[in-house]
């Protein structure tokens, strides 16, 4: 499994300091409590968003609006990573 630093050091922090992204296993999805479930989701999410998953899924449109919305689903929400292009969001 690799491990990438998923940004770069902020000023006065050495590059030792920086967070690792290290890409979880496949776990038995049948199995996982919920909250084993939210700690799979960050771990997969701090490995999507770091430079070893950029070769494999490419970046984001730079200027791109990212955020998270939550979609109901009966008995719960789900959040949901949502990209917009700035070329189609609404001026105001």
């Amino acid at each position: 499994m690799a491990s990438t630093t998923n940004r770069l050091p902020f000023e006065g922090e050495s590059l030792s300091e920086v967070p690792v992204a290290e890409r979880p296993p496949e776990p038995d999805f049948s199995a996982m409590t919920e909250k084993e479930l939210v700690a799979y989701r960050e771990a997969e999410n701090r490995w999507r968003a770091s430079s070893a998953a950029r070769a494999i899924l490419g970046n984001p449109d730079p200027g791109a609006a990212i955020g998270w919305q939550r979609v109901a689903l009966p008995g719960r929400d789900l959040p949901v990573r949502v990209y917009r292009s700035r070329r189609c969001m609404p001026t105001t």
